[in-house]
């Protein structure tokens, strides 16, 4: 859709907060197992209810969010959320993703937003396509702003997106749905057996602590090899199994 021109806008009333929980709570346990620090930081005067196109919001943020995350091994990853006006007097949202991590060298910034070009630390990970980032500046011009990068090799990385909001008046204008939690299958159901197949221990992690909570019965294996042992030997429910594994 979007090399067809066809992205649209969406927008609707959300809870800002909410959405920033929701990011908090994706990313805070692998943070915490790689031994990160991790902190979203909100602007006392954010406003709670705004509109915009919550979708791409939620993708931009999960982008620049992942990567900090996943490229930083030292350190910690730092979220700063508020708001400014520009001199039209249009409200602006305005997010900085700051990390620790190993930085971008400088002959790889012109081209950090073409698809499918990585890094040289993107390259060294082996995880991912190179799509997460223009995809995310291309979601930020779609909605009239545009995303910001500064990097200092050995240092860190910070990314900035600077979006057009509107501000919603709570209870008068925002029509906002509550924020809803899975929290437990319904009674009367079989024990569901769940296998997880990854090799990153930190996607395997993630999705034991999402899952478990919810009642059904989690393991994991590291790879092709190990999985299709437990699975033969325990007939789980459902599998999720990476695309990429090492081994099988």
């Amino acid at each position: 859709r979007i090399e067809a021109g066809k992205v649209m806008l969406e927008e609707e009333e959300i809870d800002i907060h909410a959405l920033l929980d929701q990011v908090d709570s994706m990313f805070a346990a692998t943070a915490q197992h790689k031994g990160l620090t991790f902190q979203i930081d909100r602007a006392l005067d954010l406003p709670a209810h705004i509109r915009m196109d919550a979708k791409k919001l939620r993708q931009i943020l999960i982008n620049l969010v992942g990567n900090a995350v996943k490229f930083t091994e030292e350190g910690g990853v730092l979220v700063r959320v508020s708001w400014a006006q520009d001199d039209d007097e249009q409200p602006l949202l305005m997010i900085g993703v700051e990390d620790t991590g190993p930085g971008i060298e400088p002959g790889e910034m012109d081209r950090l937003f073409d698809a499918f070009r990585q890094t040289s630390s993107g390259y060294r990970k082996q995880e991912g396509t190179g799509l997460g980032l223009p995809i995310s500046q291309t979601f930020a011009q779609v909605m009239g702003g545009h995303i910001d990068v500064k990097s200092e090799v050995g240092t860190g990385t910070t990314f900035r997106a600077t979006l057009p909001i509107k501000i919603m008046s709570a209870g008068v204008d925002a029509e906002v749905e509550p924020t809803r939690r899975v929290t437990g299958i319904a009674p009367g159901q079989p024990v569901y057996r769940l296998l997880i197949v990854d090799d990153n221990a930190n996607s395997r992690l993630l999705m034991k602590k999402l899952l478990e909570p919810l009642d059904f019965t989690v393991k994991t294996a590291v790879d092709g090899v190990e999985g299709v042992q437990i699975a033969g030997a325990w007939a789980p429910h459902l599998i999720f199994m990476d695309m990429r594994m090492p081994n099988m």
